[in-house]
């Protein structure tokens, strides 16, 4: 279990995989999971575990997390859009091209 402000959540409860293309263009580079993990967490005060670093087949750098059901809809709907971050389902339908078929079955819906 993970503790935030006094609230326990689940490893369970982290099931909704984001995709950040081209992570790097919207941030500085971190120095560690954790500094990036806290970036996030603080910009769009949401809990999350950092899945991967992937490169697409069009070489952008996309970085692959997992946000809480919690902050699913509250917090994190909306305020995704403004940095291209996607569902990964929607990938899937939609972009299904970007990656290799090892990474989309590693991730499969």
């Amino acid at each position: 279990m993970r503790l935030r402000s006094g609230k326990k959540t689940l490893v369970k409860d982290f099931k909704q995989l984001c995709i950040w293309p081209a992570f790097y263009h919207y941030t500085t580079k971190f120095n560690s999971n954790s500094n990036l993990k806290f970036y996030i967490e603080n910009k769009f005060n949401i809990e999350i575990k950092i899945a991967d670093f992937v490169t697409s087949l069009f070489g952008t750098d996309d970085l692959f997390f997992y946000i809480s059901k919690k902050d699913r809809y509250s917090k994190f709907r909306i305020k995704r859009l403004m940095y291209n971050i996607r569902w990964w389902k929607d990938v899937v339908k939609f972009s299904s091209d970007l990656y290799t078929p090892s990474i989309l079955k590693k991730y499969s819906i």
